[in-house]
């Protein structure tokens, strides 16, 4: 149940009640009443609410790490890349070792 509605609920329940008995102290008894019942509501919201605090920031820490992945996946392929394309600089001049 969202605030607003809890809210219009307890108005309608006060008014009805106000017109039929009078008013023996219900509009006390009534805003203690909806304070008790919002203070749920009002929590869960809050609750909710830091937790997509939470997600949104770990969120963005997952795609920083992400994009630092990648980075290095790219740095060490490159790496890879040099050391298979790597001669010794013998094989370089054209020497070729007697024997081999």
């Amino acid at each position: 149940m969202e605030t607003l509605d809890l809210a219009r609920m307890h108005e309608q329940a006060v008014a009805t009640l106000e017109l039929s008995r009078g008013k023996d102290g219900i509009a006390k008894r009534a805003e203690i009443f909806f304070a008790e019942a919002l203070t749920p509501v009002v929590e869960t919201h809050s609750a909710a609410r830091q937790s997509k605090m939470d997600l949104y920031r770990l969120n963005k820490t997952l795609n920083q790490r992400t994009l630092k992945l990648a980075a290095t996946n790219r740095q060490l392929q490159s790496g890879i890349i040099r050391r298979k394309a790597w001669k010794p600089p013998s094989r370089r001049a054209g020497y070729t070792i007697p024997g081999c």
